[in-house]
């Protein structure tokens, strides 16, 4: 493709470009690049995943939390395209500090025919933004401009399409909405009639993640019987970055339940099971229950022992199956959505307006600028007076374009409206 076409000019100002390719899973023992047509590792037999490489050093792997792995679209760019490089192209690492929604549609493209899901034909009308189609040729990506609600971030659709057996194998019908810790491939591949670059769509945003992710139908909830091991979808999708059904990524959850991390550092951990299991078998379920827990789905779980458990008894579908199934007819309890981000240090009331003033006047002086450091915005409106909420919120609403979650969504604005009446921006919107 040509990369200095003008297509999404609104995300290539950004310093927030990875690379992307195809390597061994098997990192801290091999972890060698790999071809497109590999399914596993020709040296260790390890499975094949697709880590965003930090566009500068290709022994390391770029992270979604730690930006200075990321770089410019141009050096994205010119170190895809070098000869000694093993990429297969770019993307770009969303983040809390821009306005970014990625919406990735899976396993909703026939290949050959190019039909399109009715559910997916649906969301790419109502978003009306920059598409294109996925490096899968199965999927699309779409980049608009807004805030993601909080709650779930992916779920299962219904397939009406007779797509090829290796597209139900190897992808879910699934809508995936994202606005940080997390990578989306860019391709350049548009789908044509929608628009070149990444539009302000907030209310989209909203409207299809109430109606095609957030909870509110038996997909939500989790299973009221046991599956059927034959049921259970374990296959492999080569993923590298595992996240739950709220965005919240495996080595966050690591971090917050230790023995769950000790399972997937250790075939055999220094701690009893309940059940006296002490068998790496025992420790497999425990590893599943944990998961489940933590409502990562079945493929996600089949995939993530596959890494981190690594060994042969883990390589039978029939045994991945059945563990799970088991597993998920015993766990009865499921974690609830993460709290809001952390709030700001800055605690004072006269330090938290004279910041939201700097950056509003920034914003407003440079446009150019619109899109980067959202987090702090908010984060300095929620903690203003109510008192002084109607001098502010105006101009939040003007500078960001988000004049109905700046309203409705907000807790401070909120509540200035139940006691004043609603907030009226300049062009007279509510």
């Amino acid at each position: 493709m040509s990369w200095d076409s003008d297509r999404l000019e609104t995300l290539k100002v950004m310093d927030q470009w990875v690379c992307w390719g195809f390597y061994c899973g098997n990192r801290e023992e091999c972890g060698i690049p790999l071809g497109p047509d590999a399914d596993e590792c020709p040296e260790c037999g390890g499975r094949r995943t697709k880590p965003p490489v930090a566009p500068f050093d290709g022994r390391r792997y770029a992270k979604s939390n730690t930006p200075r792995t990321w770089r410019s679209y141009e050096e994205a760019v010119e170190y895809h395209e070098r000869e000694d490089t093993h990429t297969e192209g770019i993307g770009f690492m969303l983040s809390e500090q821009d306005l970014i929604v990625g919406i990735d549609l899976d396993g909703c493209v026939h290949p050959e025919t190019k039909e399109i899901e009715p559910w997916a034909e649906d969301i790419v009308a109502r978003a009306d933004s920059y598409t294109e189609i996925s490096p899968s040729v199965t999927g699309l990506h779409i980049f608009a401009v807004g805030i993601l609600p909080d709650g779930r971030k992916k779920r299962k659709q219904e397939r009406t399409l007779d797509l090829p057996e290796w597209v139900v194998e190897e992808k879910n019908a699934e809508v995936e909405m994202y606005d940080d810790v997390r990578y989306m491939t860019y391709t350049g591949n548009q789908l044509p009639g929608t628009p070149d670059d990444a539009q302000k769509r907030a209310s989209a945003v909203k409207e299809i993640h109430a109606e095609y992710v957030a909870d509110g139908d038996a997909d939500a909830s989790p299973p009221a019987q046991a599956a059927s091991p034959d049921s259970v979808d374990v296959s492999a999708d080569g993923g590298t970055e595992y996240t739950n059904e709220f965005g919240t990524t495996l080595e966050r959850v690591r971090e917050w339940d230790g023995k769950l991390n000790d399972l997937l550092t250790h075939l055999e951990p220094g701690f009893s099971l309940p059940n006296d299991d002490d068998s790496p078998s025992g420790y497999d379920y425990s590893a599943v229950t944990k998961l489940l827990f933590w409502r990562f789905d079945e493929r996600d779980i089949a995939n993530i022992l596959r890494r981190y458990r690594s060994r042969d008894k883990l390589d039978r579908d029939d045994y991945l199956q059945r563990t799970i199934a088991n597993a998920q007819r015993d766990v009865t309890d499921r974690c609830d959505p993460p709290q809001d981000r952390s709030p700001s240090k800055m605690d004072a009331p006269s330090e938290v307006k004279v910041a939201l003033e700097g950056m509003l006047s920034l914003y407003e002086n440079d446009p150019d600028r619109e899109m980067q450091h959202r987090g702090k915005i908010w984060e300095c409106v929620a903690k203003i007076d109510a008192d002084d909420v109607e001098n502010f919120a105006p101009r939040v609403a003007d500078v960001l374009d988000v004049q109905e979650y700046a309203v409705q969504n907000h807790r401070t604005l909120a509540r200035h409206e139940e006691e004043n009446g609603p907030v009226v921006v300049e062009d007279g919107k509510t």
